[in-house]
């Protein structure tokens, strides 16, 4: 943990029973230095909060006490609208990839919603899954491709470059063209610093 945090750094608490949840959690943010783990969540920007694999909506009336923005572990994409209502900023599995996990904590800590892919086809029933999607049509104003578009939100689902050829059926030396390209375009040295920034310009759907 650092003793001095940048302007710019989320202050993440972590929220849960469960011992290898938290290590598993506290691994996954360690990719992103935009994040920072704190064991005080009256000192947090957001909080993580885990209730259990084994319960069902009973327990997120405790999501309001919590008192900050918070991401909750859903055991069942089904439990996405009850999570929302009861206050949640973001619901998210509980196997998310880490670069989307600091992705969605990041961008609730600005005051974004964040639905992971089986969540939001819950909420919005109506939603593309980007990987059936074979040519979207890209952002107006933006200046990645829609093929770069389908990279990004592969990338944002963890996929390495071999994934993600196989997922658009295309060579992995395209696949790492496209990756190359995006982490240019978007300013990023690494591959989670593409997804924390297509986040923030609500380019993926976490």
């Amino acid at each position: 943990m650092r003793s001095e945090l940048e302007p710019d750094v989320v202050r993440v608490a972590i929220v849960t029973a469960d011992p290898l949840v938290r290590s598993a959690l506290s691994a996954g943010m360690a990719f992103s230095p935009e994040l920072d783990l704190v064991d005080d969540i009256a000192q947090a920007d957001v909080a993580v909060w885990d209730p259990g694999l084994g319960g069902g909506t009973e327990r997120y009336g405790e999501i309001a006490a919590l008192r900050v923005p918070a991401a909750v572990l859903a055991a069942d994409v089904e439990h996405a609208s009850a999570a929302l209502a009861a206050g949640a900023r973001a619901v998210l599995a509980r196997g998310l990839a880490a670069p989307a996990l600091c992705a969605a904590l990041i961008a609730i800590a600005r005051g974004l919603t964040v639905l992971d892919d089986g969540s939001r086809a819950q909420v919005v029933p109506e939603a593309i899954d980007p990987r059936t999607a074979r040519e979207p049509a890209a952002t107006p104003g933006e200046d990645l491709t829609a093929r770069e578009l389908q990279v990004l939100q592969l990338l944002a689902a963890g996929l390495s470059n071999k994934a993600i050829a196989r997922e658009l059926e295309i060579s992995e030396h395209t696949a790492k063209f496209h990756v190359n390209g995006i982490l240019g375009k978007l300013g990023a040295s690494s591959r989670t610093e593409a997804v924390v920034a297509a986040a923030r310009r609500a380019l993926v759907i976490l």
